[in-house]
């Protein structure tokens, strides 16, 4: 889960540089055809505000007590798991099991055993990582282009020899 929350939190941060992005490059045609299409994309749009920006303010990069203290109050949850480790594990092996279900849950904004909006979120997260990641590409590839470089395909790193 730590890695669906760093990702939600780095794509909140980058609707965010999008936007900032927006003076800087207005009317530029390239911006307009990539960029800005992210930011009208009305699935990236519902995913930002019903999922990102919770997990984002509440529980990823900022800890807020109370979001956690709602959450808590409203989960069903009578038994759980709240730290695990495993024997021998080293530094950064243990697992902050509850926080990790509260923050989904807050991220979610309801029950996580809602299987439909769990996995409507991941596919919505998933979905807005590939735009992004084209539409980012397109534009660095036109600015590069731009500033007078020029873009060629990379040769193929040769796979290291079989064992």
């Amino acid at each position: 889960m730590n890695g669906h929350f760093f990702v939600s939190g780095i794509l909140y941060e980058t609707l965010k540089l999008i936007r900032s992005m927006s003076s800087i490059f207005a009317g530029d045609q390239s911006f307009e055809t990539s960029m800005r299409i992210v930011l009208k994309d009305a699935s990236g749009q519902s995913l930002e505000q019903m999922h990102l920006k919770s997990a984002r303010h509440g529980g990823v990069f900022h800890f807020a007590a109370d979001r956690f203290a709602e959450a808590i109050a409203k989960t069903p949850m009578v038994e759980c798991v709240f730290t695990s480790f495993g024997r021998g594990e080293k530094r950064g092996g243990i697992h902050h099991d509850f926080a990790d279900l509260m923050t989904t849950e807050m991220q979610v904004g309801k029950r996580i055993d809602d299987e439909a909006v769990v996995n409507e979120m991941f596919e919505k997260t998933l979905d807005l990582v590939q735009k992004i990641t084209e539409h980012s590409e397109n534009f660095i590839a036109d600015q590069l282009n731009v500033w007078g470089f020029e873009i060629r395909p990379s040769r193929s790193v040769p796979s290291p020899p079989a064992p």
